[in-house]
């Protein structure tokens, strides 16, 4: 049984704001909308002089997923075991935090301190993936779900603008001065200070931008649409990630062969949105994002090929089956979850998403994890063609390629994990995902009297 079962109409209906006349808007639907919020906005704020009394690593998002937890996750807990038994896609993402708990013990056992480390790490995680599934029982209605796509994509924009800007140099670095030592003054936003974050949000974003051109009623907001499209292509290259260059080839790539012939007007509109947005500061923009480009990609590869355009990844790959043979048991018990730099030795992670996990989590974590991965990515089959209205269906399409995409740069980085490089990166992609699961569940919209 995969996500079609109707979870939410058997579930307690969420406590509702009511205005006469107009559809009703659950409580959870707006603390949502605030979480979601939270996501992108990952600045510590014990390092910003206005909230110097808090600890220097508490960050917003932190602070908002304990409150969610507290005010509206404990309600549903109960509900959460009936999506386990019912839903395909839930049970699996019960069992991907089960399998990283038991990864947080390995670590515990081999050493207390980074244990320590692991288990905030596996709470994050956890509260991600949690929030995610608790969509199911706390939306009900294409408006409630169509309120939430909106203030996702108005945070995407947002940071598009605040990236974009801060390339051409009318804003500045926003986060506190050793952070720029240690990651470059990339046009991060407040997003996390490693630039792949921002590349992969701004991929999401292109997504969803495209679900309301393609869908959308008003025109204005069509081509308020193709303008932010363009400003994200434009952010992705000056932001010279070339994990999230990528990720929107994948994309691409992947909607010409969803869609054939008719993927040239998908094609039109990128086209379109960056040459307005390029225009914006004619020539001068033209030749940063060309340098930009050159300086990251074709430069790189003409100096020596595939090999240093993966920068030092190869090399970190190569050592995958040595470390194997020289720590055997991480196949069977794994490193422990966020542990591997024992194992690995030179660097911290595999830059792979797909090895990382056989090295911390084991053979047997890798499979939970490869089956949540599945499960996810025909949840979004399912609803794309179960869908009845036409934003939804659109979106399960739009969520679905993009969601392939980031599969594809799983091979290059750990885009859907729990590193802390990525900050909120995996909340912000499961939000959206089962979001867009959501399709054949929903109702119409519910008016009261």
């Amino acid at each position: 049984m995969h996500y079609q079962t109707d979870v939410a109409t058997r579930l307690t209906t969420p406590k509702t704001l009511q205005w006469p006349g107009r559809e009703r808007i659950g409580v959870a639907t707006v603390a949502l909308a605030l979480l979601i919020s939270s996501y992108f906005y990952v600045l510590p704020f014990g390092e910003i002089r206005l909230f110097s009394l808090l600890p220097s690593g508490v960050r917003p998002y932190e602070l908002a997923l304990v409150a969610f937890g507290l005010v509206i996750g404990l309600r549903y807990l109960g509900h959460l075991r009936i999506l386990w038994q019912e839903s395909d896609l839930h049970r699996s993402t019960r069992n991907m935090i089960l399998i990283v708990w038991a990864g947080v013990i390995v670590t515990l056992i081999l050493g207390e301190e980074q244990g320590v480390l692991a288990s905030l790490r596996a709470l994050r995680f956890t509260g991600f993936l949690l929030v995610a599934s608790l969509l199911a029982v706390t939306v009900s209605t294409r408006r409630g779900r169509d309120i939430l796509l909106g203030v996702m994509f108005c945070n995407v924009l947002i940071q598009s603008v605040l990236s974009f800007l801060q390339s051409l140099g009318y804003i500045p670095y926003l986060w506190p001065p050793k952070w720029k030592l240690l990651y470059g003054a990339r046009p991060i936003g407040t997003l996390a200070p490693n630039h792949t974050q921002m590349g992969i949000v701004m991929l999401l974003g292109i997504a969803v931008a495209m679900v309301y051109v393609r869908s959308a009623r008003f025109f204005l907001l069509r081509i308020i649409c193709v303008l932010a499209i363009g400003i994200m292509c434009v952010s992705v290259v000056l932001l010279g990630s070339r994990t999230a260059m990528l990720g929107v080839a994948a994309y691409a790539v992947f909607s010409v062969l969803q869609r054939g012939r008719t993927a040239i007007l998908r094609y039109a509109v990128l086209v379109l949105g960056i040459v307005l947005v390029v225009n914006f500061r004619g020539e001068l923009l033209e030749e940063q994002v060309r340098d930009a480009f050159d300086e990251r990609v074709v430069e790189v590869y003409e100096r020596g090929g595939i090999e240093e355009l993966s920068s030092y990844r190869l090399s970190i790959w190569r050592m995958f089956p040595e470390t194997i043979k020289r720590h055997s048991w991480v196949l069977v018990t794994g490193s422990g979850f966020q542990n591997a730099d024992p194992v690995i030795h030179g660097a911290t992670a595999m830059h792979n998403n797909y090895l990382h996990v056989i090295v911390e989590l084991g053979v047997i974590g890798f499979l939970i994890y490869a089956n949540w991965l599945l499960k996810v990515y025909r949840s979004l089959r399912h609803a794309e063609s179960q869908t009845v209205d036409t934003r939804g269906m659109v979106l399960a399409e739009e969520m679905k390629l993009a969601f392939m995409a980031i599969l594809v740069t799983m091979l290059v980085s750990e885009t859907l994990y729990a590193q802390a490089a990525m900050a909120t990166l995996t909340g912000q992609i499961t939000f959206l995902v089962y979001l867009a699961a959501l399709g054949p569940n929903l109702t119409p919209r519910e008016v009261t009297s």
